[in-house]
């Protein structure tokens, strides 16, 4: 059975046009929304893709110069927009002529990881993890090898140094666990599973996916409506069907999907995208789930 989100939240300087509803077995429900007040920031001049909070008052951000130059880099930045200085992401291999660090996310041992592409003359580029420590200003690889789907989002298991992967391409659907020593594919018996989002208190693990796809792959598959699916975390150590069963549809007729977060207890996810036509960022509150 489908559910529908929680709450939607708006902001109070926009306008949500129409009524938003879900299809139920049951009928339409609307979502209510909720005004959470914006503040702009006047942050130098440049394209902001990331960011992670350090502390109540310092984040890491993922800044793109915007001069024609595709420089791309990470920053420390203060809640209302001053660059402190830039973080020196380091080459993870010597043949790298530049980097292109993305994706800050706090590590459970308060690291910072990043996603760091190494582009190479004449060669495939290679992508992969590496950490930045705030305290020692060190930057060191989180593993040896290249990460398997190239430019990839990531998630860590909170009570372990391991790593859940997706490819952020839209039209394909491989996970992969990343461990010390190699990866290994995941692929729940799914057409497509991407950006999970590990639970704090590492139980659950929520994806966008579809079990079923239909039509040959290819591009179109980014258009196809999509869900949420929350599922054991156990199962990706896990293989069989009593791990599929387990596995729950949450919410569906995702389209344009983004990225998922949890609370830090683990009760709501927040996600932004766009259903039935309308982008928003919604909350899902699992407490309510039947």
């Amino acid at each position: 059975m489908s559910r529908t989100v929680n709450s939607l939240i708006t902001n109070p300087l926009s306008v949500l046009v129409g009524v938003l509803c879900l299809s139920l077995t049951i009928g339409c429900s609307s979502i209510p929304e909720i005004d959470v007040p914006r503040t702009d920031v006047d942050a130098p001049e440049g394209e902001y893709i990331n960011l992670t909070m350090l502390s109540d008052e310092i984040w890491v951000v993922s800044k793109w110069e915007g001069d024609g130059s595709n420089d791309r880099g990470l920053w420390l930045m203060t809640d209302d927009g001053q660059e402190i200085e830039p973080i020196e992401t380091g080459h993870p291999r010597d043949d790298c002529h530049t980097v292109r660090p993305i994706d800050p996310k706090l590590m459970p041992d308060g690291r910072v990881a990043f996603r760091n592409t190494c582009l190479r003359h004449s060669l495939h580029n290679l992508s992969y993890l590496s950490a930045w420590d705030s305290h020692s200003g060190e930057t060191s690889l989180l593993f040896d090898y290249p990460l398997p789907n190239g430019k990839s989002d990531f998630t860590f298991d909170p009570k372990s140094e391991d790593v859940l992967s997706s490819t952020n391409d839209a039209s394909t659907g491989d996970m992969y666990l990343l461990t010390e020593l190699t990866s290994y594919l995941q692929k729940y018996d799914m057409d497509k599973a991407i950006r999970p989002s590990w639970s704090p208190d590492g139980t659950s693990i929520a994806l966008f996916g579809n079990e079923e796809i239909s039509g040959e792959w290819g591009p179109g598959w980014a258009h196809k409506p999509t869900h949420i699916w929350v599922m054991n975390a156990r199962c990706i150590f896990l293989s069989g069907s009593a791990c599929v069963r387990e596995r729950r549809s949450i919410v569906d007729g995702i389209t344009e999907i983004g990225t998922i977060s949890w609370a830090p207890d683990s009760s709501q996810f927040v996600f932004d995208g766009k259903i039935e036509g309308s982008d928003g960022v919604f909350i899902y509150n699992l407490k309510q789930m039947n």
